[in-house]
């Protein structure tokens, strides 16, 4: 099967935007298929792929890889500072509307680029079939171009959810571009419901997935509390941080010695804000966003995993902490769909409301000298998750 993903990430950016398509379009290519990976370019001032190299550029590729075709955004030069906030309000807010209802989205300049690819896409790849994943909807505009231009069905990918990112008032109307998709797949449940709510189609559950090799094989157990990536609301972390407190607070002075909190992700200045009390009795170290390997390395070795959950959308990071095999803590409780996912790997996932049910966790967590089940990784596994897709994509082609 020939494939196209469009992704705006492109694959080297440290963001859990670019995660989802980068690892399905290794995997998928491990799998024996040939894919092009479409995202924008890295930074402003690279050229990116031009149609003028693409097709010796697509002759030459080794395909057990993914092709990476990194598109430059072309002219649209208000559109641009209209993104970056650098236009008067109501001047941004008119542009943007202005484009979304002409063009579907907002970054008309990548979708320029990319139509200039597409004549060398249709005549020298001849796609089966585009995934493209809703990060913003010019991805989506932009896997209907090359349906177009190459004869192929494309499929709608929704990571992200629509109400969160698109106008109110526009919202309804956008959804009826987008509704002559082959098929849509969905990053969980929750987003499945969002794709019936506004697009009216069915769609099928594409989890995301981990890599088994960026854990460690072996750690050293620690009395490690750690909390990963976004806050969300300061309340809940509030209340974690006042359940942690407490606990360690109910500790031995000698225990407490060797018990640390750690937190890395973009809200650092915040969680600083939230630690003083901590500090004066554990080692309290916060550090910004981490690579994922040597952040997995500390989640490995933890007593506990906490994260503070978001009552608007569903986590990825849960496929990484239960990865780690320890025992995860959720402020407040988790969905479902989220026990499910720890138990596929045999972690203890727990949700707490309560500073009170907070210390008494993590307190146990502390004290336990339970090494717990051995975690099923595998079943957690980009290459797990690919077998889904693969499905999909391929029934899609052979209804084409």
């Amino acid at each position: 099967m020939r494939a196209i993903f469009v992704n705006h990430c492109h694959p080297d950016e440290p963001h859990i935007c670019a995660v989802r398509l980068r690892e399905f379009a290794r995997v998928m290519a491990g799998r024996g298929h040939q894919i092009i990976l479409l995202t924008e370019t890295l930074s402003d001032d690279d050229p990116g792929i031009t149609s003028e190299v693409l097709a010796a550029r697509l002759a030459s590729h080794e395909w057990s890889q993914p092709f990476s075709l990194d598109i430059a955004p072309f002219g649209h030069r208000m559109l641009s500072q209209a993104r970056r906030g650098k236009l008067l309000k109501a001047v941004r807010r008119a542009l943007l509307s202005i484009y979304y209802l002409r063009y579907g989205g907002v970054h008309r300049d990548w979708q320029e680029g990319a139509l200039r690819c597409l004549p060398v896409l249709a005549k020298n790849f001849r796609p089966d079939v585009v995934w493209a994943t809703f990060g913003n909807a010019t991805s989506w505009q932009i896997a209907r171009d090359i349906s177009r231009t190459c004869g192929c069905p494309w499929v709608a990918d929704l990571k992200d959810h629509w109400q969160s990112f698109i106008p109110a008032v526009l919202r309804r109307h956008l959804a009826s571009r987008y509704g002559n998709a082959a098929a849509f797949t969905a990053f969980s449940d929750d987003h499945v419901a969002t794709i019936g709510e506004w697009f009216r189609r069915p769609a099928s559950v594409v989890y995301s997935g981990i890599d088994p090799a960026l854990y460690p094989a072996s750690v050293s157990p620690t009395q490690t509390i750690t909390l990963t990536g976004a806050v969300y609301e300061r309340a809940d972390l509030m209340v974690l941080m006042e359940g942690i407190e407490a606990a360690v607070t109910e500790m031995e002075a000698t225990d407490r010695q060797t018990v640390r909190f750690c937190y890395a992700g973009h809200d650092a200045d915040v969680v600083r804000e939230q630690v003083a009390g901590l500090e004066k009795l554990i080692t309290v170290d916060i550090r910004e966003q981490q690579p994922l390997g040597a952040w997995l390395e500390v989640l490995s070795g933890a007593a506990i995993n906490c994260y503070v959950k978001s009552s608007r959308t569903f986590h990825h990071k849960i496929f990484d902490l239960a990865g780690a095999g320890r025992p995860v803590l959720t402020v407040p409780r988790e969905t479902d769909e989220a026990y499910r996912i720890a138990a596929l790997a045999g972690v203890t996932l727990a949700g707490a409301e309560t500073a009170e049910e907070i210390a008494a966790l993590v307190k146990a967590s502390l004290l336990s000298d339970d090494p717990g089940l051995p975690v099923d990784r595998a079943a957690l596994s980009w290459e797990r998750r690919a077998e889904t897709l693969d499905e999909i994509l391929q029934s899609v082609v052979g209804n084409g």
